[in-house]
């Protein structure tokens, strides 16, 4: 029976890999708004780090802009500094309580930075995978081999009987 739970938590864990993967591609600049492309970020606010999506309400109007409309007037320049110290390259402009994100285009450099990001996310996935895969097949081999002791007990149990 643990083997069976072990075996579904790797799936768990495979599936998670696969997911994470997925959400860090999207939180990719690529020339078009997206949500996920800032929320990652956290915000200075009320004495700790807080991530961004719990200070404001995040939307995409268009699809070169991000807005933020942010509940608290006092976090406004805290959201607007944590956006440029991202590293994502954003430059948010503030209207009152509403911060907009324009999104630029592409260039050839920014391009070659984003395979070179994809390539490393990719990497990262495909370790996390062969370890679980390897995890895996020490987990089914232990599986077999307490098979095979069960069925020699349950041999030798019934060896003793026929005495």
């Amino acid at each position: 029976m643990t083997e069976k739970l072990n075996l579904e938590d790797l799936k768990r864990r495979m599936e998670g890999a696969i997911s994470a993967f997925s959400h860090d591609l999207a939180g990719l600049r690529t020339g078009r708004a997206s949500v996920n492309m800032i929320d990652q970020i956290t915000v200075d606010a009320y004495g700790s780090k807080m991530p961004i999506e719990q200070v404001g309400t995040i939307s995409v109007p268009e699809p070169r802009t991000i807005s933020i409309q942010v509940w608290d007037k006092g976090l406004v320049v805290s959201v607007e500094k944590s956006i440029q110290e991202s590293g994502l390259g954003l430059n948010p402009q503030t209207d009152g309580q509403l911060v907009r994100i324009p999104v630029p285009e592409l260039n050839e450099e920014r391009r070659q930075e984003l395979i070179k990001i994809a390539g490393n996310t990719q990497s990262n996935l495909e370790y996390l995978l062969e370890i679980l895969e390897e995890m895996e097949w020490i987990l089914l081999n232990l599986w077999k081999k307490t098979l095979k002791l069960e069925k020699m007990r349950v041999f030798l149990s019934l060896q003793m009987f026929k005495i």
